[in-house]
């Protein structure tokens, strides 16, 4: 079964009962996986909520330690023992209280009343029906215990982060691998293997047999070092997602934006277990279902990180329910998932299904390492260099090879035969009737190897002496009874192995039991694909009555009649890419040698031979089961002129190369063919054919050489003795009928000089087209701005008096925002850089004279502290929220608390204090607040104002404007021209929180042509209904009904809710003392 996560271990040990709870780490699911695998409950605090002080780290960013128990109080009991600060983890310091709450006594009811979860749905992701029908019980469940369920919960940054691939995702989770790593081994005091870097524990791994490389390889470690993608814009990209995913575009802002204590997935649900790392927030997983009886089960093709095809759902196989919370908030996060526990499986104490072996018994089963466990004196341990005809012979003949790519081969070939033998077709052959066998082989690998020392010193012997031979080695058990069944089945297995080993012919592994049968991969080879069974039957003749297993000449163009100058292979014409996007041709895949390069022109296919390191390692050995049966398959007569084994593979090698290597459009088609190889053949591809077709670990470094451009491009036929015919017939094909559609003319380059000429005849007629189509676009352009220009005019003047009323509570300021904040328009609002909150503050000596005037109670800030700065506890409440909303915890914690207000405004008055106040004293200050928590001031001049105008007791009737002294109106100000934005802007959290990225404002005000310094002003328009959202620059006022209105705006932003405008300060005065009212859906009449 597939593991699913790092700690597999430790879950495996709680759920057989051999330990009451378990500790784990999670970097990236490692916790949540095999818990809800192994029917457990799984627990991922905070990062840093539990010291990580001697864990062997995967990543200092994500690294948590969590627990696996059967029941969520055991969770909560163990949780408030391990959880606290800890001088040995610097993460602990981010705990945000010094005692432990009190975790189990949040386990104590099943009301959920007053409880929000939200569910991310478009985050899910692919789910299997049992386990989407359980989940969508378990919402039920959930909402009648009181809980209010918000669907279809967005998570910002999802899709974006989804766009990625699975390996560009699990760069970002393991980028300080090498760097975490390399520090905990410093710190080792006994480092008895030497390890100092993940380079060294590549190494190890692969050089050790105890790792079991053949299964398990390291392709996680390489990922970690690929210093080139590290560098590269994609990852920097990726790593720029990773901290908005942190800042504003994950699972807490999501929690903060729709006031939820939790969200719930499914934990098939990667997107939001994966954000829950990034953020380090907290998640628990609790036992959900079991997959029913008639569950079939399914494997796992092959990967990147294991050689092994793992069963990864099967019948009353176990899947979990997982709740998310905010960071350091785990009482809420076990209170819900406590009651969940209780309501969906009250009184649960046991599993589904009980483990029927325990600790004792699973080590009965191990057998002793250090023992032999066959009579025969050599050691089996070398079992892939016996198959291929012993140790130092294969050692002698890679000898000009790189020993990485030697081993690679070796490890592969292990890796294919086992995967042949684990069929359970194989397992009832070899084993049938046999219940008393007591000293079978360790591995399936030790029976192929035996098998395949004793074909190849009797390949002229009949099928039943190579049986009687294996019997007397213990390759096969007695067949004691006589049953003539138990000797059929024997033959198979021969006959299966052969073909295994020699690659000839491809055995059906289901055959007839009295018929023994090959897939017939060519219409040329085997004549005759079956054979009755005869143990009396030598095994080369055998061979020879399939018909021709090997190569042929080709009945194809008569090639003899070529001059000396058409007798030329031409590379251009043979690759890959110009084969397959020219002559749409065809590759099949076979795991027969002698069907490479055979062409069928009826069905557009070329086949080619997919396992080249298995001949290859025996092509240099006259003892090899291959070299064998070819020895007696030709004879002087029927051998083919200068054919040779190892010239075979020679050519074949080269024949690879000549069809992807040949340049980058070639390669990118063997590419996409490794995944028909393993749709084909269900299995890892062979190294040595990716090292030939170009894909080898070097040739996918950045840093390579592309050695194409040197590469041989001509080649004659008699440097292909044995494939030459099939070589000159492939290219005959590829140059039969001339190419009549535009696509194929475009990518035919076999006649170098006719394309290029054509390619620039494409060009200039494509760019004089171009040119003609822009020249026709400007002029309908030219025409629609010109009559927007005109309707705009002719409407503006009818709106100047509603929107001048704007600047009755936001006095004229003498430095436009644009100067003090210039921002990037091109920068996309998913991936700001950087950016700052800020509010513009007025500092206004007049307003120390407010607590002195009793008709001022209703002042609020200014009347209840003696200050001149102009409600200051607004501004302050403004980025407090906006901080909020993108978690910046050191920017809340500057400004939250009435010792944040104090610093904001002993600030101002020592940054007031540093210069000369302008006219009247009065000064503008521009407050911005970054994610550390700095602030930063810049003090600006404005004009003096009155205080009837900063604190109106009531606002004006349009057209009966008169203030007079103590009218409590404020003064008339001069009109100002305002437009309606033609375009429409959509509501965002930059649209309702004051920040520095202000390019939805600078593009309104630009389509509407306001100059910088044009004392005008534009009104927002929201892409939601048409109304008005909000002005770039100040807070619009309409006169309606006999009162003034503003567009609805809410504390939190919401994309259902309110015009989508920011809740400005004075804005929020005035709606609090009842000078205005909001109203939705406002327009401009």
């Amino acid at each position: 079964m597939k593991a699913s996560g790092s700690s597999t271990g430790s879950a495996v040990a709680t759920t057989l009962g051999l330990t009451f709870a378990a500790l784990g780490t999670e970097a990236d699911g490692s916790i949540c996986n095999p818990a809800g695998k192994a029917s457990l409950v799984g627990l991922k605090p905070t990062t840093g909520l539990v010291s990580r002080d001697g864990v062997i780290p995967a990543s200092n960013r994500l690294d948590t330690v969590g627990l696996f128990t059967r029941r969520v109080r055991d969770s909560a009991a163990i949780l408030s023992v391990i959880a606290g600060k800890s001088d040995r983890d610097s993460r602990t310091q981010d705990i945000p209280f010094d005692t432990i709450p009190n975790y189990v006594a949040a386990c104590s009811s099943t009301d959920l009343g007053g409880i929000r979860i939200g569910i991310p749905r478009q985050s899910i992701g692919s789910v299997e029906p049992a386990e989407t029908e359980a989940f969508e019980k378990a919402i039920q469940e959930l909402k009648s215990a009181g809980a209010e369920i918000v669907d279809d919960v967005k998570l910002t940054a999802a899709d974006e982060w989804e766009s990625y691939s699975s390996h560009d995702r699990m760069s970002v989770t393991i980028a300080d691998l090498a760097e975490s790593l390399e520090k905990y081994f410093a710190t080792l005091e006994t480092n008895p293997n030497g390890l100092h870097s993940l380079k060294d524990l590549i190494d190890y791994t692969r050089n050790t047999p105890e790792e079991d490389f053949a299964h398990y390889n390291t392709a996680t470690f390489e990922m970690a070092l690929d210093h080139d993608h590290y560098a590269s814009d994609k990852f920097a990209k990726l790593d720029k997602l990773r901290e908005f995913i942190t800042a504003g575009g994950g699972l807490g802002a999501a929690l903060n934006r729709e006031n939820l204590d939790v969200l719930v997935v499914p934990t098939a649900a990667s997107t939001p277990v994966t954000f829950a790392s990034l953020e380090g927030s907290p998640l628990i997983t609790v036992p959900l279902g079991f997959h029913g009886p008639d569950t079939p089960v399914v494997k796992e093709k092959k990967g990147d990180l294991y050689n092994t095809n793992y069963v990864f759902l099967f019948a009353l196989y176990s899947f979990p329910i997982c709740f998310l919370g905010r960071r350091f908030a785990e009482e809420k996060l076990l209170q819900i998932a406590y009651a969940f526990e209780l309501i969906h499986n009250p009184g649960k104490g046991e599993m589904y299904k009980l483990p029927e072996s325990d600790l004792k018994t699973t080590i009965g089963r191990i057998p002793n390492q250090g023992a032999s466990t066959s009579s025969r004196s050599d050691s089996p341990s070398p079992l892939l260099f016996e198959l291929f005809a012993g140790l130092d012979e294969l050692r002698e003949a890679l000898s000009d090879r790189v020993t990485e790519t030697s081993d690679a081969q070796l490890a592969y070939c292990s890796r294919h035969l086992r995967h042949l033998l684990s069929s359970s077709q194989f397992q009832r052959r070899l084993f049938v009737d046999t219940p008393d066998r007591t000293e079978p082989y360790t591995t399936e690998l030790s029976a192929i190897a035996n098998v395949a020392k004793t074909i190849s010193q009797h390949v002229h012997s009949t099928f039943g002496e190579v049986v009687g031979t294996m019997r007397s080695n213990g390759g096969l058990p007695q067949n004691e009874s006589g049953d003539p069944r138990f000797n059929a089945e024997a033959i198979q297995l021969i006959f299966l192995f052969v073909g295994w080993i020699t690659c000839l012919y491809n055995p059906i592994v289901d055959g007839l039991p009295d018929r023994l049968t090959v897939k017939q991969e060519s219409k040329s080879l085997f004549e005759q694909p079956q054979q009755p069974l005869d143990g009396k039957k030598h095994l080369s003749l055998f061979i020879h009555d399939f018909g021709m297993v090997l190569f042929k000449k080709v009945h194809g163009p008569d090639l003899s009649t070529l001059s000396s100058s058409d007798d030329v292979i031409q590379v251009s014409i043979l690759n890959a890419a110009h084969l397959r996007q020219v002559r749409k041709l065809r590759i099949e895949w076979t795991r027969s040698i002698g069907t490479h390069l055979e062409l069928d022109t009826s069905a557009n296919c070329l086949k080619l031979f997919c396992l080249t390191s298995i001949p290859h390692l025996q092509f240099r050995n006259p003892s090899s089961p291959l070299c064998q049966f070819i020895s007696t398959f030709y004879d002087d007569h029927t051998r083919p002129d200068g054919f040779t084994t190892q010239g075979l593979v020679d050519e074949i090698m080269l024949s690879y190369e000549i069809i992807f290597q040949n340049n980058s459009g070639a390669k990118k088609v063997y590419r996409k063919q490794r995944k028909t190889i393993r749709k084909q053949h269900g299995e890892d591809i062979d190294p040595l054919l990716d090292e030939q077709c170009g894909f080898s670990l070097s040739s996918r470094n950045s840093n390579a050489v592309d050695k194409s451009k040197n590469r041989q491009q001509t080649f004659r036929k008699v440097e292909f003795p044995i494939l030459g015919d099939r070589l000159m017939e492939l290219q005959a094909f590829a140059r039969q009928e001339p190419a009549n559609k535009f696509w194929r003319i475009i990518r035919d380059k076999s006649d170098t000089k006719e394309w290029y000429q054509f390619i620039v005849v494409v060009i200039f007629g494509s760019v004089a087209l171009l040119l003609a189509v822009t020249n026709t676009g400007l002029a309908i352009a030219q025409l629609v701005f010109a009559i927007k220009t005109y309707n705009l005019e002719k409407s503006g003047s009818n709106n100047r008096y509603a929107a001048a009323c704007s600047h009755i509570l936001s006095p004229p300021k003498i430095q436009s925002e644009d100067q003090l904040n210039p921002e990037p328009s091109s920068v996309p609002v998913k991936m700001v850089d950087e950016f700052m909150l800020y509010t513009s503050v007025r500092y206004d000596p007049a307003l120390l004279e407010v607590p002195d005037h009793p008709e001022y109670a209703y002042a609020g800030w200014n009347f209840e502290n003696r200050s001149a700065i102009y409600m200051l506890d607004f501004h302050r409440d403004r980025m407090a929220r906006a901080a909020e909303n993108w978690g910046w915890g050191q920017a809340i914690e500057a400004v939250t608390g009435e010792a944040g207000l104090r610093r904001l405004e002993a600030d101002i008055e020592e940054e007031v204090a540093r210069r000369s106040p302008g006219a009247g004293g009065a000064v503008r200050l521009r407050v911005h607040l970054t994610k550390a928590g700095q602030l930063r001031y810049t003090v600006l001049d404005t004009l003096p104002g009155p205080l009837e105008r900063l604190l109106p007791m009531k606002l004006p009737v349009p057209g009966h404007h008169s203030s007079t002294a103590g009218s409590g109106l404020p003064p008339k100000t001069p009109g100002l021209a305002v437009r309606l934005d033609p375009s429409t802007t959509s509501s965002s959290m930059w649209t309702h929180f004051k920040t520095t990225f202000r390019r939805m404002y600078d593009a309104a005000r630009e389509r509407c042509h306001i100059r910088e310094g044009e004392d005008a002003e534009v009104l927002l328009v929201s892409d939601v209904d048409g109304s008005v959202m909000e002005a770039s620059r100040a807070t619009p006022y309409f006169y309606r009904d006999g009162r003034w209105v503003t567009p609805p705006v809410w504390a939190q932003p919401s994309t259902t809710a309110g015009s989508g405008g920011q809740d400005g300060t004075t804005r929020r005065w005035a709606l609090d003392r009842g000078l205005a009212v909001k109203r939705p859906s406002l327009r401009v009449l």
